[in-house]
């Protein structure tokens, strides 16, 4: 079992997972009425943006932390095998069942 994303209390060291101490909801935000302009850009929203920043208490040594999550959104062009719009096209070989 790997442990990847890990966050450590830096009082004693006991490690926990992001889902331990963020909530996913509060984390990624509540936006509402998104206001784009005509190229797609957010010119505004309501309701509550991304919460990065959480207090927690350790389980272990019972000490107050603060976590701040720094994230990045990483994007790239996605082709479907399956779409009819794709530049390569794809066939099956068909082949007689042996006996």
């Amino acid at each position: 079992m790997a442990k990847k994303n890990t966050i450590k209390c830096p009082h004693c060291g006991c490690e926990y997972l992001p889902a331990e101490i963020y909530f996913p909801n509060d984390f990624l935000g509540y936006p509402t009425n998104i206001i784009k302009d005509e190229k797609g850009e957010i010119l505004g929203f309501n309701g509550e943006d991304m919460n990065t920043t959480e207090t927690f208490t350790c389980w272990n040594c019972e000490k107050s932390f603060s976590v701040e999550a720094v994230v990045t959104f990483k994007t790239a062009p996605y082709t479907d095998i399956f779409d009819d719009t794709a530049e390569e096209e794809f066939a099956s070989v068909l082949k007689k069942k042996e006996k």
